[in-house]
């Protein structure tokens, strides 16, 4: 997470990394991950900014093209994880939503339902006695595509699949 001392707090280094982009770009150098520095953060609405950041090298750009963005941080806790308010409050309206948070780096937070990274028990453990209309996925693609194949063992339709992956 960004200091909330500003853009001023350049300790918010971050990695950044050029994609391909939907044209063959493959005839291109790949540009690996460099490092950042965070020089502004712009307020676009109520629940979200852009990020301005300075690469150390410059890099061509491609119309079309993207940067994936790679924050280091302290990334886990209750605290900065994003909606937890709103879960918390959904969960308590409707009795058959469970809301399971895990945390890696915040071992000592009772809020947490787990203390370790996703892992099969844990998938079966939410899913298990289930028969879910649709399930949610949303990370890292090795954990995204982990996740789908323990679901998909423990018996759940993958049309009732959504994912969202991200590097």
């Amino acid at each position: 997470m960004f200091s909330p001392n500003g853009p001023d707090d350049t300790s918010a280094a971050t990695r950044i990394a050029t994609a391909r982009t939907a044209r063959d770009v493959s005839s291109r150098k790949q540009t690996l991950w460099q490092d950042a520095r965070l020089i502004d953060i712009i307020a676009e609405t109520s629940d979200a900014v852009t990020l301005r950041l300075r690469l150390e090298d410059s890099v061509d750009f491609l119309p079309g093209q993207y940067y994936n963005v790679r924050l280091v941080c302290a990334s886990s806790s209750f605290d900065n994880s994003f909606y937890h308010r709103e879960l918390t409050d959904l969960a308590e309206q409707y009795p058959w939503l469970e809301v399971v948070h895990t945390f890696t780096r915040d071992s000592m937070d009772v809020r947490a339902t787990h203390h370790r990274r996703i892992d099969h028990r844990m998938v079966a453990d939410a899913v298990t006695g289930q028969s879910p209309r649709h399930v949610y996925i949303c990370g890292p693609p090795a954990m995204v595509e982990d996740v789908q194949c323990w679901l998909g063992e423990l018996g759940v339709e993958p049309t009732r699949v959504r994912v969202e992956k991200y590097d």
